[in-house]
């Protein structure tokens, strides 16, 4: 009997590069178990249409808000699913309480994944965790019957933070192109970043990319420039950052003020074409000082043979090899990164490209789309035989 599959998110459909290379991975993933025409997807929005992850014959979608409380938007679900054999949903980021649950298990899920990009619960509040292991004992409702995470730190998050079962858990880690994030191969791709920011061929350029939220630690980067080039004299470096939405730079331009280092620091808002910066640049920097999770631009870095500098922050640390692909720093300590900046500038030449090959040679080995792809599918094979077999 042919079964069908539900992807659905939190989030309205095209809402950019992070949802649109999940989705991207989720349809491979599911290719490989299910036909097309059983494959589905689901969005509170649809008015922005698809992203470029979906083929432009791709029908497959429909209106569904994970948060509604609408009666008859969950008798709309339950009967889409119902009528469609799907046997198996997988949700983006949702929790353990959720009233569309039971409608789905109505309908005839047998399988309800969790699919998570951040963390889940803090586990240093120990009467919260007590709270939420009893309710999750004691709850009347279905709960998700597996929940996958995308590093160790994230699945911690929901054992300690919020009392859900190891064995309910798998950790399948984000995955990079590594075709299309790769090191320069080419003089004309090494300027690259040169030219379209106007920055000095002499300098290398630290690159961060993210967003300039406190907790992403872009302070701690701005006193490390200062700290390099102002206190200790290099002037061979610039640092390149990327992400700020409109005048979100303004504060930490107003740190640099009436220091040499002003003119080394660049702010160049969200762009398209990272995996092409990448390649002019020498390192990657992420500061944060808060949560951050398993984050997709530490391994886009690492794909493009870059050495990275993170902060010591749990699910950010499974990212590095201490001393290998870079080096990690305590988090907020700004001193700490320049002097590991200032370590890889005075260091040997090969030194610096031992670290490069081996970032490189561990996003390839460790977290490469082909990898999670493979991961996710072999998960939807076992559970879709389960289901299957239950059914016959």
């Amino acid at each position: 009997m042919r079964t069908g599959i539900l992807f659905f998110f939190h989030c309205k459909s095209n809402t950019g590069y992070a949802i649109e290379t999940l989705e991207y991975i989720f349809r491979l993933a599911a290719k490989t178990n299910y036909t097309n025409n059983s494959i589905y997807f689901a969005y509170p929005d649809i008015k922005n249409g698809l992203s470029n992850a979906f083929p432009a014959n791709f029908t497959n979608v429909i209106k569904f808000d994970p948060n509604t409380k609408d009666i008859s938007q969950l008798h709309y679900i339950y009967s889409f699913i119902k009528e469609r054999k799907i046997k198996v949903t997988v949700g983006f980021d949702q929790g353990p309480y959720k009233k569309f649950y039971k409608f789905f298990k109505r309908a005839g899920v047998k399988k309800i994944i969790s699919y998570w990009g951040a963390p889940m619960g803090d586990p240093s509040n120990i009467l919260k965790l007590v709270v939420k292991k009893f309710l999750l004992m004691i709850a009347p409702w279905p709960q998700p019957d597996l929940y996958i995470f995308e590093s160790k730190a994230m699945a911690n998050s929901a054992i300690l933070g919020r009392g859900v079962s190891p064995k309910k858990i798998q950790v399948v880690r984000l995955g990079v192109d590594t075709n299309k994030f790769r090191p320069a191969t080419s003089n004309k791709e090494k300027k690259y970043a040169y030219k379209q920011f106007n920055i000095p061929e002499h300098r290398k350029i630290i690159f961060y990319s993210g967003h300039m939220e406190k907790r992403k630690g872009v302070t701690v980067i701005i006193k490390a420039a200062i700290d390099v080039i102002e206190q200790r004299g290099r002037r061979d470096v610039h640092f390149l950052l990327l992400g700020n939405q409109p005048n979100e730079e303004k504060p930490y331009m107003q740190m640099l003020e009436g220091t040499t280092a002003h003119k080394h620091v660049t702010f160049g808002g969200y762009r398209n074409d990272i995996a092409e910066i990448h390649r002019s640049c020498y390192l990657g920097v992420i500061a944060s000082t808060g949560w951050d999770s398993f984050t997709m631009s530490s391994i886009e870095m690492m794909s493009s043979g870059l050495p990275l500098l993170v902060s010591s922050l749990q699910g950010l640390k499974e990212t590095v090899v201490n001393g290998k692909t870079g080096f990690l720093f305590p988090p907020g300590d700004s001193e700490a990164l320049a002097s590991n900046l200032l370590a890889l500038l005075e260091g040997s030449a090969e030194k610096k490209n031992m670290l490069a090959l081996q970032a490189r040679e561990r996003a390839f080995r460790k977290f490469s789309q082909n990898r999670q792809v493979t991961q996710l599918s072999h998960l939807f094979r076992h559970i879709n035989n389960n289901t299957t077999q239950s059914e016959n």
